[in-house]
């Protein structure tokens, strides 16, 4: 290993150990950012003379969280490379390679990037070059302050990462829209039974011309021809706008048109212009919104090759006054948890018509919730298996420009009466599904939703693992009993052979509580059988998994978390973690397409709403971390528990949660419960190669076993960026 005006060259062959690590694997090198003086933008690259590599894996090890972070890994043939940034927080660097032959030597390199070369390069491209004149000092704020800590890309680093929120869109436009509508349309091809006609539903009142012409063409100019258009408009419509309708429907047969004698509510005219249709699906389109030019043709493929779907919803965007688009919403599969905090689905919703009517169609009384009454009682009768999501934009919904163009808006309704009526249609769709819950008003329209409890609380077993940390015993016992207002609880703590008297003092004093047991385990740190055997012991009707280095500060978490496990469809349940200094440590876990879970938007601040109000909100997640987890015994145990044989210790209930997945439950992060987690404080860093190495051959299990949620994590959005942590737009 040499080092060389930061110009390191790592000459990876089978003769022996690493320097200075007799423990390390030659192909598994772990590079000390600080000692090498490794920070900003590096090229990387991996040479294997004499044969391809079969794996190429790069992780960072963040100092903050002392926990080894996946950030990519690649089948790369003989040559790879890339370009990373490495940001003061980044503790460590580890390259694991695998090569064909163990014999075979490997060469890897990091050259850092000089800003002269960042500049040089950037003023090649027109895009860049255009940006960089513009706003230059901003422009190499983007190279020298990327927002995230490590990134990886595969092209040389371009600003992208800290463009507008609008210019990462118009990239996305330009360079990715049209091959994703592909790849989905490809998909519904190759099982397609039929290609059922859709109907367009609108109804009129007072539009403006010019948007209602260009909402009519974009139907009009659709790629499929199988579609009708059917409008109901009062008797309020402007000679104007009859005019552009009589003219528009006498030269179209699939054009169907009733004006009323009277003005009525927009679901009568909503309701009118289904009566209308003749087509087995239908869609409703805003008077001045306009359609994808393949939205007919990928909602009618997509019920074509799935024939049970009743319901299916599409991505969405924003358009302003002169068509420019904008805000684009790239949702999660169905998810309920978030629907009961806003109408995520919004309009680019296709329903099945005779389901629709069966129901009852829109119901006037909700006024401006009629969209979101309608999705509540469609869901209702369905099971989620009829329920679809296509990943991609199909419904540009018009609507003025924020004063920062770009911006991720959580969409507020405008109208306090249409807030209130949204609230009234899901109380009374809770109702009529006889549940228990209040609905209570948040900022920007959203819900809260508080599940009862029935008078005898069922029992909650915390089980808290431990080996001596004293300290770190004490607090996080003190806050639950200090801080916890539900009554029916116990803890369970499992001693994993503490040696120190200070730990044995505090333990003999906690025995004179009554709600507080002591399990003995002193066996080797297999933190999967710590818990198994509590879960065992414990008699509850809950199980709560929770770190010895957390605290708690929500005085009603115990409330809230039961209230959200005993509904029947929900498994684990996980919650808002907060690093010391009041950052995110957790709020939900997701899977990127390398098999490598991230906690979501860590490291942002406890106030942030993030993507669309999803750390304001309750929703559902592929996993939550069992620093702090709660479900039902009975599923822990249906579950199998935690694997303690092949994952004994850091990826455990990310295999637990993807089991209860499977089983049918959706796994909920509620944000209105929040501990303090001083994460890995009592078990030690894991960026020892031994642990590491660990933690390779635990994320293989993972992915062996659940390659379904690494293809496509359905909480999650293919057109967001492979390393998921913040909900960003791919660029890579």
């Amino acid at each position: 290993m040499i080092n060389v005006r930061n110009f390191l060259s790592l000459k990876l062959d089978s003769t022996g150990p690493v320097k200075g690590d007799p423990s390390l694997s030659a192909r598994h090198v772990l590079l000390d950012t600080k000692a090498h003086k490794i920070h900003g933008w590096y090229r990387v690259k991996i040479l294997s003379p004499q044969r391809p590599l079969e794996r190429l894996v790069i992780e960072a090890i963040d100092q903050a969280p002392d926990t080894p972070v996946r950030t990519f890994e690649i089948t790369p043939g003989k040559r790879f490379a890339a370009y990373i940034f490495v940001g003061s927080s980044i503790a460590s660097l580890v390259l694991h390679l695998e090569p064909c032959n163990p014999a075979d030597a490997v060469l890897a390199t990091l050259r850092p990037i000089s800003p002269v070369e960042f500049a040089w390069r950037s003023l090649k491209s027109p895009f860049l070059r255009d940006r960089f004149l513009r706003r230059p000092i901003r422009f190499f704020r983007s190279f020298f302050q990327p927002p995230r800590p490590f990134l990886i890309a595969l092209n040389f680093p371009r600003p992208l990462q800290l463009a507008s929120e609008d210019e990462l869109y118009q990239w996305w436009i330009a360079r990715r829209e049209a091959v994703a509508v592909k790849r989905i349309l490809a998909l519904s091809h190759a099982r397609i039974v039929e290609r059922p006609t859709v109907s367009i539903l609108m109804t009129l009142r007072d539009p403006r011309p010019c948007y209602l012409r260009k909402a009519m063409e974009s139907v009009m100019r659709q790629t499929a021809p199988n579609w009708e258009l059917c409008i109901a408009a009062d008797v309020s419509t402007s000679p104007a706008v009859r005019q552009i309708l009589s003219s528009t429907a006498a030269g179209h047969k699939q054009i169907k048109l009733e004006i009323s004698d009277r003005t009525g509510e927009i679901a009568d005219g909503l309701n009118t212009a289904l009566a209308l249709s003749s087509a087995p699906f239908a869609i409703h389109l805003g008077q001045h919104d306009m359609l994808s030019p393949f939205a007919v043709q990928a909602f009618s493929e997509y019920f074509g090759s799935r024939p049970d779907v009743r319901l299916a919803y599409s991505d969405d965007d924003r358009i302003d006054e002169n068509d420019r688009r904008f805000s684009p919403y790239f949702k999660p599969e169905f998810s309920r948890e978030l629907l009961y905090s806003s109408n995520y689905f919004d309009q680019a919703t296709a329903y099945h018509a005779d389901t629709l009517r069966k129901i009852g169609g829109w119901r006037g009384e909700l006024g401006g919730a009629k969209g979101y009454d309608a999705n509540l009682r469609m869901i209702e009768v369905l099971d989620e298996g009829q329920i679809g999501h296509i990943p991609a934009i199909l419904y540009r919904r018009r609507e003025r420009r924020p004063d920062f163009p770009g911006v991720v808006t959580l969409r507020p309704g405008a109208d306090p009466h249409a807030v209130a009526a949204g609230r009234r249609a899901l109380e009374q769709h809770l109702a009529r599904r006889s549940v228990d819950a209040r609905v209570e008003p948040m900022a920007d329209g959203l819900h809260r939703i508080r599940y009862g409890l029935p008078e005898f609380q069922p029992k909650v077993s915390i089980i808290i693992p431990f080996r001596d940390r004293t300290e770190l015993l004490r607090q996080c016992i003190s806050s639950v009993l200090a801080k916890t207002t539900y009554s029916n609880y116990e803890i369970i703590l499992v001693d994993n052979g503490s040696i120190q008297p200070a730990t044995a003092d505090l333990v003999e004093h906690y025995r004179n509580d009554g709600r507080i047991h002591v399990l003995s385990h002193p066996s080797a740190f297999n933190y999967s059988a710590l818990n198994n055997r509590a879960a065992e012991h414990s008699g509850a009707d809950y199980i709560c998994l929770l770190n010895n280095d957390t605290v708690v500060m929500t005085p009603d978490w115990l409330e809230d978390m039961v209230g959200y496990a005993s509904q029947p469809d929900v498994g684990c349940v996980g919650a808002k973690l907060l690093y010391p200094n009041g950052t995110i440590q957790h709020a939900g876990i997701v899977i990127n397409l390398f098999g490598v879970t991230r906690h979501v938007f860590a490291h942002r601040s406890r106030e942030d709403p993030g993507y669309f109000g999803r750390l304001l909100v309750a929703s559902n997640y592929s996993a939550v971390t069992a620093a702090c987890l709660l479900v039902k015994r009975s599923i822990y145990m249906q579950a199998g528990g935690l694997d303690e044989n092949e994952l004994p210790v850091t990826s455990s209930d990310i295999d637990f949660c993807l089991k209860v997945r499977s089983l049918g439950y959706q796994n909920v992060v509620t944000p209105f419960v929040e501990l303090v987690h001083f994460e890995s404080s009592s078990r030690g860093l894991d960026s020892t190669p031994e642990k590491i190495l660990r933690f390779e051959k635990e994320m293989q299990v993972l992915r062996n076993r659940h390659s379904r949620y690494i293809e496509c994590d359905p909480c999650y959005s293919p057109h967001l960026g492979l390393i998921p942590d913040d909900f960003s737009i791919a660029v890579d």
